[in-house]
C-alpha cells in the first residue's frame, strides 16, 4: 500500500482548493476536508447578505470538493482492488508453479526410492538364495555324517546287545539251575518239617514217665537229615 502514497502537499497548495483531477495527489478524504476548513475559516467573517453569500459559495465549493474526494477515493479503491487482484493472480501462479515443482521433485524422489527398494529386494533375494543353498549343503553334509555315526552307534549297540544277550542267557541258565536246586531243598525241608511235626505230636502224646532212652535214635538223625543244608548253615554261623 505504501507505493500508492504521494508526497505531502506543499504549503502553497493549502491556500487554494484543489481541482477534482488533482485529488489523486492527496492521502485521504478527511485530511482534505480538514485542510479546506482551515483555509475557509481563516478570513474574518462579515455580517450581512454578502457574508451569507460567501458562506453559501464556500459550502458549494466544499460539497464539490467532498464529491471529488469521494470520487478519487473510489477510483483509488478500484485501482487498489485491481492491483490486489493482479497480485493475488501472480501469487496464485507462483504457488502453482512451486507446487508443480515440489510435485515433480517428490515424484523424482519417489522414483529413486522405488529403484533403491527394487535393488535392495533383488540383493535380499540373491542373499536368501545363497543362504538357502549353503544351508542345504551344510544339512546334506551333516546328514551324511549323522547317518554314518548313527550306523556306527547302531552296530556297536547291536554287538553290545548280543553280548548282553549271551551273558543274560548264561545267567538265566545259572539262575534256573539255582532255582531248581532251591526247589529241591524246599521240598526236602517241607518233608522234614512234616516229619518233625509228626514226631512232635508223638512226643507230646508220650506219657511223662517214659524214659528218653526209649526213643529211637533214628528220630534225631532223621530230623537232622530233614533240615539238611539249613542245619549245616546254622552250625557254620555259630562257629
Amino acid at each position: 500500500m505504501s507505493r500508492f502514497k504521494l508526497p505531502p502537499r506543499t504549503p502553497d497548495r493549502t491556500a487554494k482548493i484543489d481541482p477534482p483531477e488533482a485529488l489523486e495527489d492527496h492521502d485521504s478524504g478527511p485530511s482534505l476536508v480538514a485542510t479546506y476548513l482551515a483555509t475557509v475559516s481563516d478570513p474574518p467573517r462579515e455580517s450581512g447578505p454578502s457574508s451569507r453569500a460567501v458562506e453559501a459559495t464556500d459550502f458549494d465549493r466544499l460539497g464539490d470538493h467532498v464529491s471529488s474526494v469521494l470520487s478519487a477515493a473510489q477510483e483509488a479503491a478500484l485501482r487498489i482492488r485491481e492491483e490486489a487482484r493482479k497480485e493475488a493472480e501472480t501469487l496464485r501462479e507462483q504457488a502453482q508453479q512451486e507446487a508443480m515443482a515440489c510435485a515433480e521433485e517428490a515424484r523424482e524422489e519417489a522414483d529413486a526410492s522405488t529403484a533403491e527398494a527394487l535393488r535392495l529386494r533383488s540383493d535380499a533375494r540373491q542373499w536368501a538364495e545363497q543362504a538357502r543353498t549353503a544351508a542345504e549343503n551344510y544339512a546334506a553334509d551333516r546328514q551324511s555324517g549323522a547317518e554314518a555315526e548313527a550306523q556306527q552307534i547302531l552296530s556297536a549297540a547291536e554287538r553290545q546287545a548280543a553280548s548282553y544277550s549271551d551273558d543274560a542267557q548264561r545267567r538265566y541258565q545259572a539262575l534256573k539251575m539255582d532255582t531248581s536246586l532251591a526247589e529241591d531243598h524246599l521240598r526236602e525241608l517241607a518233608s522234614g518239617l512234616h516229619d518233625l511235626a509228626v514226631r512232635l505230636d508223638n512226643l507230646l502224646s508220650t506219657p511223662p514217665g517214659e524214659e528218653e532212652s526209649d526213643r529211637p535214635a533214628a528220630d534225631d538223625d532223621s530230623l537232622i537229615d530233614a533240615l539238611g543244608p539249613q542245619h549245616a548253615q546254622n552250625e557254620e554261623s555259630a562257629t
